[in-house]
């Protein structure tokens, strides 16, 4: 996986669909890593929803958390912990990366490990307001499942979400 070219991982684990010698296999598809024929991810019990419902929850806090970061610091963080969250960078369903942008932005990605996913992208930028400085945030959402987090835009001093993704409210 590529982020803004810096190259980061993702781990998978695939189990067989039916009893075989053969071990399950595994398949590069759109640039990420996943089950291929006669294999899947191990799933517990946990509908779509709240697998996703994590990826909405991990990134709202993550968001929150670098607000926080920057009053404290004036600067943005790639590290979970600095600012006290304690949410792991992987999940059974969700992969999470956190990278800084000049100093002015953070973007978190949650990319699914599963295809029926739907896949994030958190924004922490900072922006003027009468004279002042102050952060904002949003959280996009694939409008489908995707294993591409969605991309985002400068509109102004605004981030939006670009066509194929929604911002969450």
């Amino acid at each position: 996986m590529e982020f803004n070219g810096t190259l980061t991982s993702c781990s998978i684990i695939c189990e067989s669909d039916r009893p075989s010698q053969v071990p399950p296999s595994t398949v590069w598809v759109e640039g990420r890593l996943i089950c291929g024929l006669n294999s899947s991810p191990p799933r517990p019990n946990l509908s779509i929803e709240q697998r996703q419902l994590e990826a909405k929850q991990y990134l709202a806090s993550i968001n929150k958390g670098q607000q926080a970061y920057h009053v404290e610091t004036e600067t943005f963080t790639d590290k979970i912990e600095e600012f006290g969250l304690f949410i792991p960078t992987e999940t059974e369903s969700y992969c999470y990366e956190i990278k800084t942008v000049e100093d002015k932005w953070v973007v978190t990605t949650a990319t699914p490990k599963l295809r029926d996913l739907k896949s994030y992208t958190g924004v922490v930028f900072i922006t003027t307001s009468q004279g002042y400085f102050m952060t904002k945030s949003i959280v996009c959402e694939s409008d489908r499942p995707s294993s591409i987090p969605p991309l985002i835009e400068w509109v102004g001093e605004e981030v939006k979400c670009v066509f194929g993704s929604s911002p969450l409210s």
